[in-house]
């Protein structure tokens, strides 16, 4: 009755000590640091005089952690005591197979301070295997005087310890695991060329990668204080406010943003909304300005004529259709004009010539105009001017 009373009494206070052991251990987001702990706590648990904490390596016993006097571990997994059964997912309590050894630089030798030392089985030991996926990811060794022997109620607490050790281990993997994750995206995205920036429904900047100092000369640390839209051309705001409101509908925009170097570029944006739910807005960005100016030259040139620059009888058509079709009551001009006997002067002078005078021409009537009337090259040697509200 006296021995399952102290049982009872013992599993009471281990399941008290258990509460607050996870906590303790939870905290730990380093493996190292996390079998220190461990170790520790075993040894508080057990009321043991030393513990380890051994992670088996293949056929490698690694010891990553101990407390009390530092035995000497085996080198292989199958000379641990009781291994036979820990390899099978049991715990195991019984004597020792294995002496401590101190690692006291100044002693080599424990028999000088501890006569059991002499005697392998002298060690009472309990071991239990901190199963993952029904392998032994980590072994906990306790070991003390063998007056004390270990019982059932010993190997039940531990046994539970174990799963608290267990949930600490793979939550500071998943911990070491997200901070590689997160390392190689900053990698990356300091990496690359692309402009990365998070913002919130504002337009305030939450982060931007290194590129925008690259890109677009401007301190990625200085703009956490300002807004995307601070730096978009006045003309472009309103699109780009319009596009962070629709970020859920993946858009892409082109807009214009200011440099460190107080000039303009053209920028393609791709939107994506943030997975959680405060608005922010993720934006992956590139600077397009050498297609801009090539969109604008091809545009040109299928809008002008090469030889003088003005516009061709393709813009002329829809300049005279936008004219016709306004509302406004007003009327609309239309100048023919021809060069009399241009044929004689390529004829004569060679068509550089006629071409020097078609350039020349084109000139002087563009002083003739006003300020949104429209000249064009009809063709050969005719030009059109519209003219829009007439009186």
């Amino acid at each position: 009755r006296l021995s399952l009373a102290i049982e009872s009494r013992e599993r009471g206070a281990a399941t008290e000590r258990l509460a607050a052991f996870g906590h303790r251990l939870a905290r730990h987001l380093d493996l190292s640091t996390l079998f220190t702990e461990a170790a520790v706590l075993l040894a508080e648990l057990t009321g043991a005089d030393t513990t380890w904490i051994i992670e088996p390596d293949g056929l490698a016993a690694v010891l990553r952690a101990t407390h009390g006097r530092a035995p000497a571990v085996p080198e292989l997994v199958e000379q641990l005591p009781g291994w036979d059964l820990l390899s099978r997912g049991q715990p195991y309590a019984g004597p020792a197979t294995t002496s401590p050894a101190s690692t006291d630089p100044e002693s080599t030798d424990l028999t000088a301070t501890d006569p059991t030392a002499t005697d392998p089985t002298a060690r009472a030991v309990l071991a239990v295997p901190v199963l993952r996926d029904g392998q032994p990811a980590a072994l906990l060794y306790a070991f003390r005087d063998p007056h004390r022997p270990f019982g059932a109620e010993a190997a039940e607490t531990v046994g539970m310890y174990a799963t608290y050790l267990l949930a600490a281990m793979i939550n500071a993997e998943l911990y070491r695991a997200l901070q590689q994750s997160e390392a190689s995206l900053r990698l990356v995205t300091d990496s690359i060329s692309d402009l990365i920036a998070v913002v919130d429904s504002a337009g305030a900047f939450l982060y931007a990668s290194p590129s925008h100092e690259r890109e677009l000369a401007h301190d990625a640390s200085l703009l956490l204080s300002a807004s995307i839209t601070d730096l978009a051309h006045p003309e472009d705001v309103g699109v780009l406010r319009d596009a962070l409101a629709r970020a859920w509908q993946a858009p892409k925009v082109e807009y214009r943003l200011q440099t460190g170097w107080e000039t303009w570029v053209w920028v393609e944006s791709a939107l994506r909304p943030s997975p959680s739910a405060d608005g922010t807005v993720v934006l992956s960005s590139r600077v397009v300005d050498d297609r801009k100016r090539l969109e604008n030259e091809l545009r040109r040139r299928a809008t002008h004529d090469p030889l003088t620059g003005l516009a061709n009888r393709v813009l002329t058509g829809q300049q005279l259709e936008a004219a016709l079709a306004s509302d406004e009551p007003t009327l609309v001009g239309l100048l023919f004009c021809d060069l009399d006997k241009f044929k004689a002067v390529n004829d004569r002078l060679g068509h550089e010539a006629g071409d020097e005078l078609l350039r020349l021409v084109a000139g002087r009537l563009r002083r003739c105009l006003r300020h949104g009337d429209l000249l064009a090259r009809f063709g050969g040697e005719e030009f059109i001017i519209i003219l829009p509200d007439t009186a």
